[in-house]
């Protein structure tokens, strides 16, 4: 498994915040433009996300569901970016499913479970707001 800084940034605007907390915040704006996403998505909420049963299966259901949405040639396993992976509970539905995947979080703490958990992506800790960083074409589709 790999883990690569792409972004620096100190800019928390776009992005998710590692597979939730995507409501509105205080006064009608979104979280990640408050604060940053370690208050949101910290050690202990990280871990606390991935061992939910009912985060979990909901993960899992909505990523076969784009993965059919994605409607991919059957010709091989592809390349696929999984924007917002959080602890990479989609990812395992995409190694299943033969694909190789990069997963971009934004949440550190939500990238240091996923590497816990030793899935099978890379990994990348990146505010996808700022863009992916990679040029067009690279990835066969994104989750």
């Amino acid at each position: 498994m790999k883990h690569e800084h792409m972004h620096d940034s100190k800019s928390r605007r776009g992005g998710g915040g590692g597979g939730g907390g995507g409501g509105m915040g205080r006064n009608g704006e979104r979280p990640e433009r408050t604060a940053p996403p370690e208050v949101f998505y910290g050690g202990t909420e990280a871990r606390k996300y991935t061992a939910s049963s009912r985060v979990a299966d909901v993960q899992r259901r909505l990523t076969e569901r784009a993965l059919e949405l994605l409607a991919l040639p059957g010709d091989g396993p592809k390349l696929l970016l999984d924007v917002g992976c959080g602890s990479c509970l989609s990812g395992d539905v995409l190694t299943e499913a033969g694909h190789a995947w990069v997963g971009c979080d934004i949440a550190g703490a939500m990238l240091e479970v996923a590497g816990e958990r030793e899935v099978e992506g890379d990994l990348c800790l990146r505010d996808m707001g700022q863009g992916v960083g990679a040029r067009p074409g690279v990835f066969d589709g994104a989750v």
